[in-house]
């Protein structure tokens, strides 16, 4: 057997005739073999099954990308390997039998197929993450399993593929490889490149977000050690052809064992030369949600600056409050994304700013949370709206006027959070949050607060000008919901939270109460003291919920978010934006119903069409036509001057 050094430089062709004719080959892991050229994955089956299992590959593309398939009895791989045999070129193979009388399986390995009927077999070559793994040695990302000459681990996770006839996987295989934090966003550039070979990531960090339960007990493939500093990244893998195959119990079919490939004569550079990926030369960028357990989320370059330039559109203060002083750069994005991975939100608002009116709610908070619910719904989300004792049915007929007009598509859930008789406030949030136990998924992925009343570190919860509202807020303490999710953050009972705020006396204030000691009026009484994973700041909460339903939008329209969150699995869906984001006309509508029912302005403190004392017309429609204008083409964005 060749030096382990010298395996690396093997032709295409020498490593096939070595597979074929060296037993002492058979069952050797591929990876750190023919360095720089495609590898591919095998799934062969009669060819009945050929059509329906070309549609699984295409609706299941980063796991399945198929690149070349052959025709009923084809012996070799075309263009790609003319001289190949696939019954003899790789080191090792699984066959599966299924009886249909007996519905009994029958799997086993082999070193060759030249004793198997083939006539009416086709071939489907699958690209594989091993051809990129060279690019990644080359820009100095260590890989370890080629360093090891191990196969990479593999992991069966909970993300379902799109089912085709006779094909499924209910849990898609990745592969794993452990990555230094500071390279991370290097080796999702140039995997991104990839595209026809698995291509970026589809998870980085945090292995029980996609149903693994210890990384360090992989399903297929070599054990990997992960050292300090470095974190589990996750590719799509071709083993998951082999996953569908076996569900679609054909009387014999073949696969490759996994992590022993398919070699080309084609490079990996060759291959791609003229072949770029669907978001074309757009960068990719890595946002970091958590440091423990280590989660992060990717998009485009492009999006990220236009979600950014909105974040400083709303950083405004025309009330001269000082709000600048509590705006944390890059919030608005990290707050977008976690709101972009969830299948449910749940939403807060209501700063009863008017006690003693009915109802004591302000103008400020009901209109940036109906704009989120709108955008979150129109995405596919579970949107709930949270209501207190004293808005409950102002929140309720605020959704069926807006189903009514058509700004909704759809109700949204209005459910009040009140203490059972008898129930402290701490219990009746634990089971509002988790019904099922903290053991268990919680009920809400993301917690959104817009404009709701946080309680200071005295327990009280106080206006701008410094008014106790504590009964009022107290008999309902929706604040407290933040709180207990804060005590389950890094398990898997977390729920992310989101805070919107203007004045610093808001729930998310927590995360900056200092600064609104420092810098806003009052700031020594009314600091809020409940934290949130990400606050976004604004001048006008409203605003602040304009910006979050539109950075969602701009998400959902990035190629390179998409694909992430979706994990590569189906398709790119484009929406436009009046399913999913308020006309000024339409914000306007909302307002004039909420004058309407008496909802007061939070400093006039009567029910006219302003909030925070300023007009709808003379400032808040300009600003939300100016975050609307951002819904630009997201390729070649440039961010406008200020």
């Amino acid at each position: 057997m060749a030096d382990k050094d010298d395996e690396a430089k093997w032709t295409p062709q020498k490593a096939r005739s070595q597979f074929r004719e060296n037993q002492s080959l058979a069952g050797a892991p591929t990876s750190g073999y023919c360095a720089g050229y495609l590898q591919t994955n095998i799934a062969i089956l009669p060819s009945y099954l050929a059509d329906d299992f070309s549609e699984f590959c295409r609706l299941n593309n980063a796991p399945c990308p198929v690149l070349y398939q052959s025709k009923a009895g084809q012996l070799n791989a075309s263009v790609f390997a003319k001289d190949s045999d696939i019954r003899t070129d790789l080191t090792k193979y699984i066959v599966y039998r299924y009886d249909k009388e007996s519905g009994a399986e029958h799997i086993s390995d082999a070193w060759q197929l030249t004793e198997y009927p083939w006539q009416d077999m086709v071939t489907f070559y699958i690209g594989c993450s091993f051809s990129f793994e060279d690019a990644l040695i080359q820009a100095g990302i260590p890989v370890q399993n080629a360093e090891e000459k191990k196969a990479v681990s593999m992991y069966v996770t909970n993300i379902p593929c799109i089912p085709v006839g006779r094909f499924s996987c209910p849990g898609m295989v990745v592969s794993m490889r452990p990555i230094k934090k500071d390279l991370i966003e290097k080796a999702v550039a140039i995997t991104a490149r990839y595209d026809a070979v698995h291509g970026a990531p589809i998870h980085i960090g945090d292995p029980s977000k996609i149903g693994i339960a210890d990384v360090l007990k992989q399903d297929m493939g070599d054990s990997t050690h992960i050292d300090e500093g470095h974190v589990p990244v996750f590719w799509a893998c071709g083993v998951t052809t082999s996953k569908a195959i076996k569900s679609s119990k054909p009387e014999i079919c073949f696969s490759h064992f996994p992590g022993r490939m398919f070699f080309c004569d084609i490079s990996t550079e060759e291959y791609f030369k003229n072949k770029p990926p669907p978001h074309g030369n757009e960068q990719p960028k890595v946002i970091t949600l958590q440091d423990n357990p280590f989660y992060a989320s990717v998009l485009g370059t492009n999006a990220l600056q236009q979600i950014n330039h909105i974040e400083s559109l709303i950083q405004d203060d025309p009330g001269k409050r000082g709000v600048e002083h509590l705006h944390t750069v890059g919030q608005l994005v990290k707050a977008a994304l976690r709101v972009s991975h969830a299948s449910s939100v749940a939403i807060v608002t209501g700063f009863p700013i008017n006690v003693g009116h009915d109802p004591p709610d302000e103008t400020d908070g009901p209109p940036g949370a109906l704009s989120m619910a709108k955008a979150f719904q129109a995405l596919g989300k579970k949107v709930t709206l949270v209501s207190s004792h004293y808005n409950g049915k102002l929140m309720s007929d605020f959704v069926l006027h807006c189903v009514e007009i058509g700004i909704l598509q759809d109700v949204v859930e209005v459910e009040q959070f009140t203490p059972g008789k008898g129930e402290s406030i701490e219990e009746a949030a634990k089971k509002f949050l988790y019904p099922s136990g903290v053991e268990n998924k919680p009920r809400f992925d993301v917690l959104v607060s817009i404009e709701a009343a946080g309680r200071t570190d005295k327990g009280t919860y106080k206006t701008m000008n410094n008014n106790d509202i504590t009964e009022c807020c107290r008999k309902t303490s929706v604040d407290e919901l933040f709180l207990q999710a804060a005590r389950y953050q890094g398990s898997k009972a977390a729920v992310a939270t989101i805070g919107i705020g203007d004045g610093g006396n808001e729930i998310g204030m927590g995360n900056v109460k200092h600064k609104t000691i420092q810098h806003i009026k009052n700031g020594q009484e009314i600091a809020c003291n409940v934290p949130v994973n990400h606050l976004i700041t604004a001048g006008v909460s409203n605003w602040g919920g304009w910006a979050l339903a539109m950075a969602v939008f701009i998400l959902q329209n990035c190629l390179i978010h998409s694909r992430y969150v979706r994990h590569g699995i189906g398709e790119h869906q484009e929406r436009c934006e009046e399913e999913v984001l308020n006309t000024v006309d339409q914000e306007r509508k909302v307002l004039e119903w909420l004058v309407s029912r008496g909802v007061c302005d939070g400093l006039r403190l009567k029910p006219v069409m302003s909030v925070d004392g300023l007009d709808f017309d003379d400032i808040h429609a300009n600003k939300l036509k100016t975050i609307l204008s951002m819904n630009n083409n997201l390729n070649g964005f440039e961010v406008p001057q200020r």
